[in-house]
């Protein structure tokens, strides 16, 4: 029974590594190909989006300068960022 269950585990880290593999080949051809991974737009949006949030930032320490103010806002740009990237 061990050994079916290595054997199940053994499978999934081959098709894991297979899967990293892929991708890892179809980024290094975009890379070859473009010279990046990233466009101009998601470098713009990104750079607008993360001004537009330290200027808010910037407001609500002005405004209301608390630390719940800043920890909720910094948990919603650490979240706006994550959600970009994908």
């Amino acid at each position: 029974m061990l050994e079916a269950l290595a054997a199940i585990s053994l499978a999934g880290n081959v098709l894991q590594f297979i899967e990293f593999l892929a991708e890892l080949v179809s980024k290094s051809s975009e890379i070859r190909r473009h010279g990046n991974t990233v466009t101009d737009e998601e470098i713009e949006t990104t750079t607008s989006d993360l001004i537009r949030m330290g200027k808010k930032l910037e407001h609500l320490e002005t405004v209301e300068p608390t630390a719940a103010t800043a920890i909720t806002e910094e948990e919603h740009v650490r979240t706006t960022l994550s959600s970009a990237h994908k």
